[in-house]
């Protein structure tokens, strides 16, 4: 005998829940046929469907990426059904998806779907991930812990003005850097004369401080500051290890006298009458890596502040020397042997 259960007097609108005694005669191991009879039809025809679960989906998570990221595949959820997925984005403006292939296109966040076929056992489910693209940090802080360097494309930055960067690279707060290039050696001298203008980032008021000038692409700081009488600028983030010649930076430069022994000045070749009549500089710069100079005339000429302990620079290939301490302060016993 087929398991048939009649109800009557349904609308098209009644739902009704089976409760079925235990001695009810309907085996349970088999399907139970369902008859209705509907006394008042105020809409279409009723249509019984077995009810299909949904597939169970966990477990699904994109990485964050930055800008110019490869393309990644992704990572299938976990799920008790066997059907095939597929995916999708909802901002093709940050990255887009063939097959299980994400392209990074922006910056932004964008919602990645990932949809499960139905099968005979599981209906479709679908869940989502959120993808977070950024910039790549262009700027990064040397292990030194206080020189700026920049870590992006050397084509990016103009080459008469200054590429405008804020970033959080001290780890302090968000600051305004310039990037520059060789060609805005005098715009840096005009800086420091007073004339701002070109460093004040788009949208802002103020100039970034001279402190905030990344000179990592600079190969060529001579006479820069020279005849800056009043220049007085924090500027030890500067990074000096692409500068090759440093002639007469701060000829001149009467009042400086800022630390400035993070440089590094390892490819530089010319030092000549770089802190000529710098009166009050005298910070230590017995650090510096000199193998490469060979140009050293007139140094700290009438230098009359400095007298550091500079006698264990290396020397070796220095052939112009004469002057190097004239009318200055600095000792006998603090003067390299080989300028005695």
């Amino acid at each position: 005998m087929p398991n048939t259960l009649v109800m009557g007097s349904l609308l098209s609108t009644d739902q009704s829940t089976l409760y079925l005694d235990a001695g009810s005669g309907f085996d349970t191991s088999r399907p139970i046929t369902v008859v209705a009879v509907v006394t008042t039809r105020l809409g279409n025809d009723i249509v019984f469907k077995d009810l299909v679960p949904s597939a169970l989906l966990s477990n699904f998570s994109v990485p964050q990426k930055l800008v110019g990221d490869a393309p990644f595949t992704l990572t299938a959820p976990a799920s008790n059904s066997t059907g095939a997925f597929t995916y999708s984005s909802s901002n093709l403006a940050v990255a887009t998806v063939a097959g299980s292939t994400v392209t990074i296109v922006g910056a932004g966040s964008t919602t990645i779907t990932a949809t499960q076929a139905a099968t005979a056992t599981y209906a479709s489910n679908s869940i989502t991930a959120s993808l977070v693209v950024t910039v790549p940090p262009r700027l990064s802080l040397d292990s030194n812990g206080i020189t700026i360097k920049y870590i992006g494309n050397a084509a990016d930055v103009p080459t008469s003005s200054a590429l405008f960067v804020q970033e959080n690279v001290r780890g302090t707060g968000s600051e305004w850097f310039a990037v520059v290039k060789d060609d805005m050696k005098p715009t840096i001298s005009t800086y420091a004369s007073g004339t701002n203008a070109p460093f004040i980032p788009p949208g802002q008021s103020v100039p970034v401080p001279f402190n905030n000038i990344v000179t990592t692409l600079m190969t060529d700081m001579s006479y820069m500051l020279n005849n800056k009488p009043t220049f007085n600028h924090e500027i030890n983030s500067w990074d000096t290890s692409n500068v090759v010649n440093m002639a007469g930076l701060f000829g001149a430069a009467n009042f400086f006298n800022r630390d400035i022994s993070a440089w590094n000045v390892s490819e530089v070749t010319n030092m000549s009458s770089m802190f000529f009549h710098v009166y009050y500089f005298n910070q230590n710069i017995s650090g510096w890596n000199t193998a490469k100079v060979t140009n050293m005339a007139g140094m700290f000429s009438t230098a009359s502040s400095f007298n550091q302990p500079i006698s264990n620079w290396n020397v070796t290939l220095v052939t112009k020397y004469q002057m190097f301490r004239s009318d200055s302060a600095l000792s006998t016993e603090n003067t390299p042997p080989k300028f005695r």
